[in-house]
Parts: structure tokens; sequence; C-alpha cells
């Protein structure tokens, strides 16, 4: 994968979304999710097929939540929880437990729980979708932690995913967070990447 074109087009995005509104943006949003999952496609292991399907649906909620209509936040929501299922669905098959794993898990359910108790109790008419959402992407970052051997960016990857949609929720539900956009976006940029790399490093080891 070329990472300098991925991170020029996601550094962009951020960029010109500062200025505005502009032709497409719904696209170049999702530009650097396409790529990953184009990328994903031109490796050779098992299971890559739920990796394409959910880099693709992360590309349709970023376009979603980038169009002005109606229920666009819950379409775009739909979208990620379609594409945190897939990868769950596929970390599952490479989990295996050690102990230092506890640690992580400990962190992340710690936050998940901090982080619940904020938004939930705010989140009015779409509670259930919400919760629903914190508990899929909880059992992914989980997953993608017990999946991980010898790569830390698997569990990286998964673990700044979770921080960069639970800003969205703090921000959205809780209290404005300075400088969100940048927060939010360049985070889960980041997690994108890490996701990717730290998935083919997974798979090369047996």
């Amino acid at each position: 994968m070329k990472s300098a074109l991925f991170w020029g087009i996601a550094l962009s995005y951020v960029f010109f979304s500062f200025l505005g509104d502009y032709p497409l943006s719904f696209l170049h949003k999702a530009i650097p999710a396409l790529m990953l999952a184009a990328w994903i496609l031109s490796q050779n292991f098992n299971g890559k097929v739920l990796v394409v399907a959910a880099f693709t649906f992360c590309a349709l909620g970023d376009m979603l939540l980038a169009l002005p209509f109606e229920h666009s936040f819950l379409t775009g929501l739909s979208a990620f929880l379609v594409g945190h299922l897939l990868f769950a669905c596929f970390f599952v098959k490479w989990c295996y437990w050690t102990p230092n794993k506890s640690i992580w898990l400990a962190i992340l359910g710690g936050s998940v729980i901090a982080a619940a108790s904020l938004i939930l109790p705010v989140a009015g008419d779409i509670l259930l979708p919400v919760a629903a959402y914190i508990l899929v992407i909880s059992a992914m970052s989980a997953s993608a932690i017990l999946a991980a051997k010898n790569h830390q960016i698997l569990i990286f990857g998964a673990v700044v995913f979770m921080v960069s949609d639970l800003l969205i929720g703090i921000n959205k539900f809780v209290v404005p967070i300075p400088f969100e956009h940048l927060a939010i976006m360049l985070s889960y940029y980041l997690a994108l990447y890490c996701l990717a790399i730290g998935i083919v490093k997974r798979t090369s080891v047996k």
C-alpha cells in the first residue's frame, strides 16, 4: 500500500473540510477506507472478503454521515455497525488468550463503561441504536485484542477506532470537544490504517 498517498488524501480531506462544503466532499472522505479495502483485496489470506467488506462499510458510513439528509447519523451509524461486526467475525478465528491481554481488556472495559455512562443517559430517542453500537464496537475491539499476536499495531488500531467513535458520541450528546473534527478524523484515519496493517501482519504469523 502506498502510505504516502493514503495519508495525503486523508489529510487533504481534513484540511479542505475546514473550508466548508465542497463538491463530492462525501466521496473524498471515504476514499481512504476504499483504498484500504482495495489493498486488502490484493493480499492473500483466508477471510479477506470479510475485511474488504468491513472497510467498504466504513466508507459507506463515511459518505452517509457526510451527506445532508434526514437521519444521516443513524444510517451512517448502521453502516459502521455492520463494518464492526464484519471485523469482529474476522478476528474471532484468530483469537487466543495470554495473561497480558487482560490488561488491555481491563482498560478497554473501563473506558467503555465510563464513556457509556456519559453518552447513554443523554442519547434520547436513539438510546437503543447508540447502546447497540457501543456494544458492537466494544466486541470488535476486544476481539482484535484477543486476536493480536506479535504486532501491537492491531490492538492500537482497534482501540483508537473506539476512541474516535466515543469522541463523536461525547461531542454530539454530552459536551462540545475543542477541534472535534480534527481529533475525530485524524484518530479515525489512523485507526483504519493501523487496523489494515495489523490485519495483514497478523495473518502472516501462524
